[in-house]
């Protein structure tokens, strides 16, 4: 496996040691004379939870880039008929948003 500097995953157990206000990484995110983008990528409840970390840290709402995968964006052999697959997709990737018309908007 290679590891790539920059890219954080939120199933990392050192997650809370990469953003701590005094890290490189949040005085870079936080620091308001050079912009630094920062890109949340997900579709669960817990991407919308880091990026509420973000703001309540510092980091300026202009520098958050929220992408959001397709629901089937991860399933290699994704199949209608299997209808199991069907009944899991709801948890494995929940809808992203309440509103159709939300979703145009972005």
């Amino acid at each position: 496996m290679k590891q790539c500097s920059g890219v954080l995953s939120i199933d990392d157990p050192y997650l809370y040691k990469y953003l701590h206000k005094d890290g490189p990484l949040m005085k870079a995110l936080t620091d308001h004379r050079r912009t630094s983008n920062c890109v949340v990528y997900g579709r669960t409840l817990n991407t919308y939870a880091l990026i509420q970390g973000l703001l309540d840290s510092g980091v300026r709402p202009s520098s958050i880039i929220l992408a959001i995968p397709e629901a089937s964006n991860h399933i290699e052999e994704f199949d209608d008929s299997d209808p199991i697959m069907q009944e899991d997709l709801p948890v494995i990737y929940p809808n992203a948003f309440e509103d159709e018309n939300i979703e145009t908007k972005i």
